[in-house]
């Protein structure tokens, strides 16, 4: 069986500076993804940034609500612990889930993609998320 890799469809970013929100945006434009953003924590930073990347942003009032399937999250254990919480009430399918310390840019690529099947007679029967 062939597998090719491919983005997440919405990777949700959450930060509390915009040096982490920038960060998590190399990545997640780095794999080819959009990168979903709280509108009221990265208005101004959006604003800032040439149209050729913030046409990779979509802010969103509740993210709880919002298309994603994989998430970053720079902060602590417990910050981390109610994202997981909301996550965990939407009852949709999460390709990855990542927590980064604040300030560092350790962040793992492969949970921002999926493999699927290319070849024809797999590809039919495989379930896509």
């Amino acid at each position: 069986m062939l597998l090719r890799t491919y983005p997440c469809q919405g990777v949700l970013c959450l930060a509390e500076s915009d040096e982490d929100r920038l960060t998590q945006l190399a990545a997640v434009l780095a794999v080819g993804s959009m990168a979903i953003w709280p509108a009221n924590s990265a208005v101004m930073l959006v604003a800032q940034l040439p149209d050729a990347v913030s046409q990779w942003i979509r802010l969103v009032d509740d993210w709880t609500i919002a298309n994603f399937n994989a998430v970053l999250h720079h902060g602590g254990e417990d910050g981390f612990r109610q994202v997981q919480d909301k996550i965990s009430e939407r009852g949709t399918p999460m390709i990855g889930l990542q927590t980064i310390r604040p300030g560092s840019a350790d962040i793992r690529l492969d949970v921002l993609v999926v493999e699927r099947p290319s070849d024809v007679e797999y590809a039919r029967d495989w379930k896509f998320v």
